[in-house]
């Protein structure tokens, strides 16, 4: 059985002629999983980009509008990314543009986050950051997706300099994919961090560190790019992003799974 079958079968759904139906209602399977997760766990921000935000190709985005929680801004024009009519999405061009949030996790010693992204192979220097709540390897406990684009790998980091982990994905390095990735600091030291690639749970190539302490803290998100503690920004990304969610919690197995396919209807990725 394949990953969709899969993730369709989970939920019950058993759709006559293949997996989805078609048209619309294969949208409305989509928009109900997420719906479902928010209902469930109280999904802390989800943003998508669609043409229905009203932007113009190529133009400045100062405010991502959220569905739900507190839309990402930035109010420093020359740090803002452009929308990209292409595939609905914003863009980040690697010199140091990011939209950021408030978002407060420190509820919770768990964190989930999806993010669907078109990222460009041979950016410059290391550790490009797509998605990042806190301040990953910098005083309050953070959670952060980043790559590596000289060897095309996908990282995850939980915690701060002297207390953290992270975990890398071989191979993902770049091209359009749906990454969900959790962070627990109740497990064990190399097994605090898991990840799901286009739908399907894949083991990290390598772990490393020492386990996370502490939850993850009142801070903020930050998309594109993080903070340098000095009012600029660091770790530009260079690539687009379509979606993203955040939670303060984590979901089952199956629950990521499905929302993960989800996320991929909705923004026409082929998983």
């Amino acid at each position: 059985m394949g990953a969709t079958t899969r993730a369709a079968a989970l939920n019950g759904q058993q759709w006559i002629g293949g997996i989805y139906p078609p048209g619309d209602a294969r949208l409305h399977w989509a928009a109900r999983q997420i719906s479902d997760l928010h209902e469930r766990y109280s999904v802390a921000w989800y943003g998508e980009v669609t043409p229905a935000l009203g932007l113009t190709d190529g133009a400045d985005v100062e405010t991502w509008q959220a569905t739900i929680g507190t839309s990402p801004t930035q109010p420093t024009i020359s740090k803002r990314p452009e929308y990209s009519s292409a595939w609905p999405s914003i863009a980040f061009d690697d010199v140091g543009e990011a939209l950021i949030s408030p978002l407060d996790l420190s509820a919770s010693n768990t964190a989930c986050a999806f993010i669907v992204a078109d990222r460009a192979a041979g950016m410059s220097a290391a550790f490009r950051v797509l998605l990042e709540h806190g301040r990953y390897y910098v005083s309050a406990t953070g959670f952060s997706i980043f790559a590596h684009p000289t060897n095309e790998r996908i990282y995850v980091g939980i915690g701060t300099a002297g207390d953290y982990q992270d975990a890398y994905w071989d191979g993902y390095g770049s091209g359009r994919h749906v990454y969900a990735f959790t962070a627990d600091a109740s497990a064990g030291a190399g097994a605090q961090i898991r990840g799901w690639i286009d739908g399907v749970e894949v083991a990290p190539t390598a772990t490393s560190g020492t386990g996370m302490a502490g939850s993850f803290g009142n801070d903020s998100i930050y998309i594109g790019a993080r903070s340098d503690g000095a009012g600029g920004l660091e770790r530009p990304m260079n690539g687009n992003v379509r979606a993203a969610i955040a939670l303060a919690s984590i979901p089952t197995d199956e629950e990521i799974a499905l929302v993960s396919h989800a996320l991929a209807v909705r923004a026409g990725v082929a998983i």
